[in-house]
């Protein structure tokens, strides 16, 4: 599939003379502006109720970012602004704020990109760290 893509790509740049764009899905890794091993806090807070809950211990931590780590992302074509959310995540290294990362079932916003995600963020389980 992706073969196809790339030379259907190629004849319509040729053709056109303009640009094609290949798409790509990435990892958390490949767009968190960090080392996202080097985390060693981060503030959830729930959009429904507006609750925050701070994971500190390395299991938390690692558990949360292992969660992200399961989907995968591509640059949306919408980039519009949104209103509400499920849940966002303040990332933090050695004190200093990293990152936040704006989420919802389909959808993440890092840094004010917005990514469309290939398979369903586990909401239920990130909500699962409010019941701890």
């Amino acid at each position: 599939m992706r073969l196809m893509a790339a030379v259907l790509c190629v004849a319509v740049s040729l053709a056109a003379f303009s640009g094609c764009q290949v798409l790509r899905l990435l990892g958390m890794d490949d767009v968190f502006p960090e080392e996202l091993d080097a985390v060693d806090r981060i503030i959830i807070r729930d959009g429904g109720t507006g609750d925050p809950v701070e994971l500190v211990q390395p299991q938390e931590v690692a558990g949360f970012i292992a969660l992200l780590r399961q989907v995968r992302l591509e640059n949306s074509p919408d980039q519009g602004s949104r209103a509400g959310y499920a849940f966002y995540a303040d990332f933090y290294t050695a004190g200093r704020h990293a990152a936040r990362l704006t989420m919802w079932e389909r959808r993440v916003a890092l840094a004010d990109e917005y990514y469309d995600l290939d398979s369903s963020l586990d909401l239920e389980r990130i909500a699962d760290f409010f019941q701890r």
